[in-house]
């Protein structure tokens, strides 16, 4: 059935997984900002030769991409793999939809983002944080082998976002060409352990931390 033309927010309930299959193209459509909100579990596998692409038709305001949060600890980890997500912006009224232009991790910790590209990606409201990616409260995903490009915060962290005792492990990631106020390509705070190794950081901006802050 691909592409799938999403109208309004796509919720996957506590008890339920989504599965999207290789090659499928998720296209938002709708200037209302629409995202994917994920309570349950989600699998969007792709693979080498057939990625599972997000989009948005309207490429101004784009979507709100996918969020993690309420989420129960009991639940299975998600997977995002050999994905590409584009035209996410994290502009909303409230933090849910503030923060993690593409995906935002909120308490949750049993997720893998792998070999995905996300770019053009925003969190673009005020005091924003991490225009690809944002953990926070404690989020501990796995982020390896991505790259995260020509992404934008309001004002934390322009690639990725590492907030509040989270503890992803990032790793084997090309950060590139990303900006914001504070750590263009990746900004840290209120953590005190994390793993970040492997990486290429090149060509970020920022006001303090053009690399890392």
């Amino acid at each position: 059935g691909s592409p799938y033309n999403i109208q309004n927010s796509v919720y996957i309930p506590d008890d339920s997984t989504l599965i999207i299959d290789p090659g499928v193209t998720v296209n938002f459509q709708t200037s209302f900002t629409p995202y994917i909100h994920v309570m349950g579990r989600l699998l969007a596998v792709g693979t080498v030769t057939d990625s599972i692409y997000f989009t948005a038709t309207d490429t101004t305001h784009g979507s709100h991409g996918i969020r993690f949060y309420g989420i129960k600890y009991t639940n299975d980890s998600s997977k995002i793999e050999y994905c590409k997500i584009q035209y996410s912006k994290a502009n909303g009224t409230n933090y849910y939809v503030q923060n993690g232009g593409a995906l935002l991790f909120d308490n949750w910790s049993k997720a893998i983002v792998s070999n995905c590209y996300i770019s053009n990606c925003q969190a673009n409201a005020s005091y924003s944080c991490g225009g690809g990616i944002c953990c926070d409260s404690g989020s501990s995903p796995i982020l390896t082998n991505n790259t995260i490009a020509k992404c934008l915060s309001s004002y934390f962290g322009g690639g990725i976002g590492i907030l509040n005792g989270s503890n992803p492990t990032v790793a084997y990631n090309t950060i590139l060409g990303n900006s914001t106020g504070y750590g263009g390509g990746i900004y840290i705070l209120a953590v005190k352990n994390y793993a970040i190794s492997h990486n290429a950081i090149v060509y970020n901006s920022s006001g303090d931390g053009g690399g890392i802050f």
